[in-house]
């Protein structure tokens, strides 16, 4: 894997992390709201984080899609060239 792979991964955890932090505070129910029914809030938490969980394997789902590359490497001509990373099953070309 791919250091640049790994950080874009790590990044994406550290946002929703910090998203899903933000957002408790707006799902403790109001004492109001505890009293009159329980049930709601426990089904809008649910659903809040059934929603985070979509939302971070999306994100993961699009890091996997972004092209992984090797450090580009000078020829003794002069010319830099980036490999693309082979993953398994894929065709090698030229």
């Amino acid at each position: 894997m791919a250091r640049s792979h790994v950080r874009a991964a790590a990044l994406v955890k550290a946002l929703v992390v910090g998203a899903t932090l933000a957002a408790l505070p707006a799902t403790t129910p109001a004492r109001a709201q505890t009293a009159a029914d329980p049930t709601k809030v426990e089904q809008a938490q649910k659903m809040m984080l059934d929603g985070l969980q979509r939302f971070m394997q999306g994100m993961m789902a699009l890091v996997d899609t972004i092209p992984q590359y090797h450090a580009p490497e000078i020829l003794p001509n002069g010319d830099i060239v980036i490999r693309r990373v082979v993953k398994d099953g894929a065709p090698k070309t030229q």
